[in-house]
């Protein structure tokens, strides 16, 4: 299967003179707001947050690249308790309550969370409060809509898995763009203060684009990821196994599958922006930052997972 490591993403790897600065900040960001502890710092500092951090936005300031190394540190913190954590009604009514509270955070609805979630929530607070200083009202409210979206994605996924129920391709298509990659996308905006009108936004060809960006960094995701999760009871949100168990594939017909679907969605989404239409001068020089910032954003994944740290190196 050495196929599965020979995926990249077609434009420049760009990363910010900070991340080293960066990585540092974090690691003592983690250990101040106790999402690790001393001896959990060698292995902490090899996930390289804070390089994945400056590789998404080679551009933004040292401060604010800062904050969306602790968010990716918090998100993976996050994804590793829920991990297979759901295997029974106590573990997922436990999981269910923890993003429950987050959801209540993002909407600034008071401290109704359970303090045994103390630490996340605390983490979470403070990472909201740093954004919606360097944020407009308007993008600000962007962001936690992605957040809460992911959130929500999370408690399907506890409920899939209490319920072993293995995910359809419909399934996969309506909640696996929800799970992480479009929290990303407004802090382009944020980050260049932008002021690109909602209807420019808004625009069929760039939604779309957008989640075809989202689907092909998780299908590049799914691949990556295959051979760490093959042996996994129930096997979530991975279209390999989806394919070869809904539409009766050998495991190599579905990686070859994925592959097509990956290059399909490229060649589809340069049409698509390429369709976009023009809004004046001002405008247009501001989207072409947005667009050239979605992909800087989603070739940081591939730079972050196959070249700093090796994170899916021979499947593992």
């Amino acid at each position: 299967m050495e196929k599965t490591l020979l995926l990249d993403f077609p434009t420049a790897s760009l990363i910010s003179p900070f991340a080293e600065r960066v990585q540092a900040h974090t690691t003592q960001w983690a250990l101040q707001f106790e999402l690790i502890s001393e001896e959990k710092v060698p292995f902490f500092d090899k996930a390289k947050f804070g390089w994945y951090a400056a590789r998404e936005y080679p551009e933004a300031s040292y401060a604010e690249i800062c904050i969306v190394g602790d968010l990716i540190a918090w998100l993976f913190t996050v994804d590793d308790k829920c991990d297979r954590a759901s295997s029974n009604s106590t573990a997922a009514a436990t999981l269910k309550a923890m993003f429950e509270g987050f959801i209540h955070i993002i909407r600034q609805e008071g401290r109704l969370y359970s303090m045994e979630h103390r630490i996340l929530n605390r983490s979470l607070e403070n990472i909201m409060h740093r954004f919606e200083a360097v944020s407009n009202p308007a993008l600000f409210r962007a962001f936690g809509e992605e957040m809460i979206s992911y959130f929500e994605e999370c408690l399907w996924e506890v409920d899939m898995q209490l319920e072993e129920h293995e995910p359809n391709i419909k399934e996969y298509l309506q909640w696996r763009p929800k799970t992480g990659f479009y929290i990303m996308f407004p802090l382009i905006s944020i980050f260049h203060q932008l002021d690109i009108p909602r209807e420019v936004y808004q625009h069929p060809n760039l939604k779309q684009a957008e989640l075809l960006l989202n689907l092909t960094a998780n299908l590049a995701n799914d691949l990556h990821s295959m051979e760490r999760e093959k042996a996994l009871k129930t096997k979530g949100l991975n279209l390999v196994f989806i394919y070869e168990r809904e539409l009766h594939l050998s495991l190599e017909e579905a990686v070859d599958k994925i592959y097509d679907e990956y290059f399909r969605n490229l060649d589809t989404i340069d049409q698509l922006l390429t369709g976009m239409p023009s809004y004046g001068a001002a405008i247009d020089r501001q989207l072409k930052i947005y667009i050239d910032g979605l992909y800087t954003v989603i070739k940081a994944y591939f730079d972050w997972a196959l070249v700093d740290t090796t994170r899916y190196k021979n499947g593992h």
